[in-house]
Parts: structure tokens; C-alpha cells; sequence
């Protein structure tokens, strides 16, 4: 099996016991625990975008096939977890009584720990091991839509046990593989250098406060101030669109890798580009169809102006996303932080005011035209940086 079905397999898992487990709460539970749940993977979602820009997308671009890196890799992972556990227990106090902590650390040490697996054996050669706990996960989900006797604790220690076994197994496999994880083997000057260089971290630490906000900005802001049956909604919006996430998070994962190698670096990004936008209008389209058939079947939704306007402006959520990933890794690679950042500043300012009116005019209906409206201010400022751009 080669490394791109591994990872399309992976991601489309990932993304299904996503979609499954909203529509489960959905159906089964209610749409306060939808809310709940989505308020958790908000979060976590909100602290992995920081060790995804300043420790996972480097250590993908920069230093995957560098010999010893996995080692600096590992250590790096291990300090940043702990310290984002005290983000996470910030996150908590701030957050409205219903949300448990157990939930939030849970969801957040599966997220996180996941993708630290998923290249730390890539690095080792070992891809289809990834599978296993995603596997498992949306096996439990598909037998509790089978029988009706989901048990949302039951799920939570479902993914604390597979957080723990990837740990484990990671551990296991380096030992076989590279000798094992030594502290003693740590080149300190290149450890600093790669993930605690202040100059590059205080630009990633940027460039991630910027980009959390705009992806889920908005998903706080609904769970606070929209009733629960709107803000439920919102959450299975997104979820209808996750095989789009799959294609967008798979070809970054291959072709971010690939630009070290590329000779026109600039034509690079531009074919990706066209490749990243052709995959998610195909793959957007199969969502919006059968997301509409799954609305209206199975969970009694309206066809309304709302629905239709709603899956319209989630569509094109995905595809701005999908066309902005070939430039970002582009900016990655070449550390030109500055223009992703001043960006994604323009484009918070385009969701901060579509929120504003919102709130103050009691709109909340439109809350996916105003997502909607500010990614594509960031595909636009993205555009018009790499046109400008000089390498």
C-alpha cells in the first residue's frame, strides 16, 4: 500500500468518525451535546493549529528525511503537549458550564497525539500503522448506528485508549526501527534551532493565533451566543464537508513535501493550486447533494432558504480552503511568515466586522455567509501575495 492511499485512508476515517459521531449525538442525544462535543473539538482543534504551524507543518516541510530528526521531533512534541494542556485548562475556566474537562482533554490528547503518530511513522517508514485506532473508532460507531446503544462515555475512553496504544506503539516501533527515543542523543543546539528559535516561533505563534481565529472564531462565537438547535446545525454543516477535508489534508501532507524537489517553485504551487480547486468542486459537489438527501431524510430538516444558503456557503468554505493550502506551504517553505500573517489579519478583520453585524442586528441565521465571506477574503489577499511574490 502506497504512502498516498495510507494517508487518504486516514483522513477519510478521521473525517467519517467525525461525521459520524455528530450525527449520532444529533439523533440520539440531542443538540446540546452536539453543541458540547463540537465546543470540545473546537478547542482541541484551536491548539493543535498551534503545534501544527510551529512544530508539525516544519518538521513535514523541513526535516522529515533529515537522519536524527525524529529524535528532536519526539521531545519537541512532548514539551509543547504539556505546555498546551495549560491552554486547555485556560480554555475550560472560560468556557460555559457545560463543558466538561474530561470531554476537552480527551478529544484534544486524540487529536494531538494523532498527528504526531501519523508522521512520526511516515519518518519511520511504517505509514499503515496509522490506521489501526481510526479503524477501531469508527467500527465502535458503526455498530452503535447498527444497534441504537451508542454510550457517548463509552466513545470518550474509546479514544483515550487508542491516544495511549499510539504513544505506546510509537515508542515500540522507534526502538525496532531507530534505536529508540533518547534524551541523551538529543543534539540541544539543533533541537533549539528548529522548534525554539524565537524569530521562527514567534512568526508561527502568529501566523497560528491568526489562522485559529479565522477556522474556529466563528464556532465559539455560536456556541455562546446561538440557541442550540441553530448552533447544532452550524456543527453539521461542517461535518457533511469533512471528505472534502480528507483530499485537502492528504495532497498537502504529499505535495508539501515535494516543492524542496520542484525547479519553478512558483509553477509548482500554481498547478497544485488547480489540482487542490478541481478536487474540492468534484468531491464538494458529491457533499452538497448527498449532505442535502441525508438533511431532509433522516433528520427532518426544512428546504428552506437556510438550508440551501447554508450548504451553498459551506461548499465554497472548502474550496477557498483548498486553494489556499498550496500557497501556505509555499510561505512555509520559504519562512515568508509576514505575508501569511498580514493575510489572515485582513481576512480577521472581514470576519470580525460579519460578526459584529450579526450580533448587533440579531442575524444569526447568516452565520455561514459571514465564514463563508471571510475565507474567501483570504484566498484573495493569498492570491495577490503569490502573484506579487519573489523567490
Amino acid at each position: 500500500m502506497s504512502l498516498k492511499h495510507v494517508l487518504f485512508i486516514d483522513s477519510f476515517a478521521g473525517s467519517f468518525f467525525n461525521f459520524l459521531i455528530n450525527f449520532i449525538l444529533l439523533k440520539l442525544v440531542g443538540d446540546e451535546v452536539v453543541v458540547t462535543y463540537g465546543l470540545a473539538m473546537t478547542y482541541s482543534l484551536v491548539i493543535t493549529s498551534f503545534l501544527r504551524m510551529i512544530l508539525f507543518q516544519p518538521f513535514n516541510v523541513l526535516y522529515i528525511n533529515v537522519d536524527g530528526a525524529l529524535n528532536e521531533f519526539f521531545f519537541a512534541f512532548i514539551t509543547y503537549f504539556f505546555a498546551a494542556l495549560f491552554i486547555l485548562i485556560l480554555f475550560y475556566f472560560i468556557s460555559p458550564g457545560f463543558l466538561s474537562f474530561y470531554l476537552l482533554l480527551t478529544v484534544f490528547s486524540y487529536i494531538a497525539i494523532h498527528e504526531f503518530y501519523r508522521l512520526a511513522l511516515i519518518g519511520l517508514g511504517l505509514p499503515y500503522l496509522i490506521l489501526f485506532s481510526p479503524f477501531i473508532i469508527c467500527f465502535y460507531l458503526l455498530l452503535s448506528v447498527v444497534n441504537s446503544l451508542f454510550d457517548f462515555d463509552t466513545f470518550l475512553f474509546l479514544m483515550a485508549v487508542c491516544s495511549a496504544f499510539e504513544l505506546f506503539c510509537f515508542m515500540v516501533v522507534s526502538f525496532f526501527k531507530a534505536g529508540g527515543m533518547n534524551v541523551y542523543n538529543l543534539s540541544l543546539d539543533t533541537f533549539l534551532d528548529r522548534y525554539f528559535d524565537f524569530y521562527n516561533l514567534k512568526s508561527r505563534l502568529l501566523s497560528s493565533l491568526l489562522q485559529l481565529s479565522i477556522v474556529h472564531l466563528p464556532f465559539v462565537f455560536i456556541s455562546f451566543f446561538l440557541a442550540s438547535n441553530l448552533a447544532s446545525s452550524v456543527f453539521i454543516f461542517r461535518s457533511l464537508f469533512q471528505p472534502v477535508q480528507i483530499v485537502i489534508k492528504t495532497l498537502d501532507t504529499l505535495k508539501s513535501k515535494m516543492i524542496s524537489g520542484a525547479k519553478d517553485k512558483k509553477k509548482f504551487v500554481g498547478d497544485n493550486i488547480r489540482v487542490f480547486i478541481l478536487s474540492s468542486l468534484l468531491i464538494g459537489l458529491l457533499c452538497f447533494f448527498s449532505g442535502f438527501l441525508i438533511l431532509y431524510n433522516f433528520f427532518d430538516y426544512e428546504i428552506d432558504f437556510y438550508l440551501i444558503s447554508s450548504l451553498i456557503c459551506w461548499f465554497f468554505v472548502f474550496v477557498f480552503m483548498s486553494l489556499i493550502r498550496p500557497v501556505e506551504f509555499f510561505q512555509v517553505y520559504l519562512s515568508r511568515y509576514r505575508g501569511m500573517n498580514f493575510s489572515y489579519f485582513l481576512a480577521l478583520i472581514v470576519l470580525l466586522m460579519s460578526l459584529g453585524f450579526i450580533y448587533f442586528f440579531d442575524c444569526y441565521k447568516f452565520i455561514s455567509f459571514a465564514i463563508m465571506l471571510s475565507w474567501f477574503s483570504l484566498a484573495i489577499f493569498q492570491l495577490n501575495w503569490l502573484r506579487f511574490v519573489k523567490c
